[in-house]
């Protein structure tokens, strides 16, 4: 449950990309990949559609976890910008008295040349997040056979030995216990990439070797998952058979 404050916070956001865009004519478009001809309002239809999305699957499980508040701002994103680093400009336009919706503002309104020293514009346009659509996400599906993590297609063992020399793979559980893993690239593919910023059962990081797990964790900044997400995953391996010992890391989220 979010505090009121970040509630508020979010629909001071939303309302104002509906109550005002239509105000605002523009030949230009917010998304790289939408028509120069879309309108204000086909444009805030999408929003909203992309907003609808988030926490899709919530009702099923009361300990799901829905996106952390400043990835909000990234689902519903036309461009998918990096949640963490959208934040910062969002800040700022809360800070001021624009009178113009957040990403109107940020793009071609009053804050199109507003910098952030952390994150300067050249980094908030590199730092596209990839969500993935149903056929994307089946190539990131891994089932449980015998205790072994194999790829749901392919029937490879998971081993996380064998990609980039330091990557970090990460993992989410959907709220229908289907269970989705692959290589963390920071600033393109997250936690919220596998089901396109929808809910989880369970999101954090992992170790495995020739379909064997080493060690999990509970980390995402996406989802900022609690021990009782990881004792929830935890379970769910035991009932498909991963046998002790596997080390659990219960590292302190810093996002928590």
């Amino acid at each position: 449950v979010y505090p009121l404050c970040t509630v508020l916070s979010l629909l001071r956001l939303l309302l104002s990309q509906r109550n005002k865009i239509e105000s605002f004519q523009t030949r230009f478009s917010l998304a790289s990949a939408s028509p120069l001809s879309e309108t204000p309002i086909s444009r805030w239809n999408r929003v909203a559609h992309k907003a609808s999305k988030v926490g899709k699957g919530g009702t099923k499980d009361a300990k799901a976890r829905i996106l952390a508040f400043q990835h909000w701002i990234e689902a519903i994103d036309p461009r998918l910008r990096y949640g963490h680093s959208l934040h910062l400009y969002y800040e700022e336009w809360c800070n001021g008295d624009a009178g113009q919706p957040f990403f109107y503002w940020l793009d071609i309104g009053d804050g199109k040349d507003f910098e952030n020293k952390e994150c300067p514009r050249s980094k908030l346009r590199q730092q596209c997040i990839q969500y993935l659509g149903p056929h994307e996400r089946e190539q990131h599906e891994y089932v449980i056979t015998g205790g072994i993590i194999v790829h749901k297609l392919s029937g490879e063992l998971m081993d996380t030995c064998l990609g980039s020399e330091g990557a970090k793979w990460i993992f989410v559980m959907s709220t229908s216990k289907k269970f989705y893993a692959g290589e963390k690239k920071k600033g393109c593919f997250h936690h919220s990439s596998f089901l396109a910023g929808g809910t989880t059962l369970a999101a954090g990081r992992l170790t495995a070797e020739n379909g064997k797990l080493k060690s999990i964790s509970a980390y995402s900044g996406h989802y900022r998952p609690t021990d009782e997400n990881l004792d929830s995953f935890k379970d769910f391996l035991s009932r498909n058979g991963v046998i002790y010992p596997f080390r659990f890391i219960f590292v302190h989220n810093p996002y928590v």
